[in-house]
């Protein structure tokens, strides 16, 4: 998030305002993983995790670190997982990249297809309301702590789903490149 002098901020150069995630997520909220810690996503489907950020001089960059993953996953991709063929869908296509902000490009393929634009939403994560969803319609009592209501996206985008999909599986891949000119796949 920058702001700007339409938020009151006096100087000419926009000023970089940026809350890192916290290493507890969503406050330990959520089902309890494998080792039996909650998964603790955060409401806007921003993995719990941790920020470094390097100086030269006066320019830094930041670094988002999902906890327990490569510092390479920094996008999550959200798609139904089955459809019709030849129907069409308002079913879409999303990627959380984390570190994303507005500007920033991010691309998808189908398939090692050619790389398409995909275009930034302000919307509830998907991967994340499929969380509650979960927790609100289970028959069972699931371990951990029912995650927190959702919030807005910031780092969201989102493409339509392609009506004309041969039937069978699917590969989809996410490219984003950050303001900083780093690019992840």
């Amino acid at each position: 998030m920058f702001f700007t002098k339409k938020d009151g901020w006096k100087q000419t150069k926009p000023h970089h305002h940026y809350n890192v995630g916290t290493t507890s997520g969503n406050w330990y909220l959520g089902e309890l993983n494998e080792i039996g810690v909650p998964v603790s996503t955060m409401s806007d489907g921003t993995p719990k995790g941790y920020a470094f950020i390097t100086f030269k001089g006066n320019q830094y960059t930041v670094d988002y670190k999902v906890a327990g993953k490569p510092k390479d996953f920094q996008i999550e991709i959200y798609a139904p997982k089955v459809l019709e063929k030849d129907k069409k869908t308002s079913a879409g296509i999303y990627a959380n990249f984390f570190m994303g902000g507005e500007k920033d490009e991010v691309l998808f393929r189908l398939d090692s297809g050619a790389w398409k634009k995909m275009k930034y939403v302000l919307e509830s994560d998907p991967g994340f309301l499929s969380t509650l969803h979960k927790w609100d319609n289970t028959e069972t009592l699931l371990t951990g702590r029912r995650p927190s209501t959702p919030a807005k996206c910031k780092h969201l985008w989102r493409v339509a789903v392609p009506a004309n999909l041969a039937a069978g599986e699917h590969t989809i891949e996410v490219k984003a490149t950050d303001m900083y000119g780093k690019t992840y796949i």
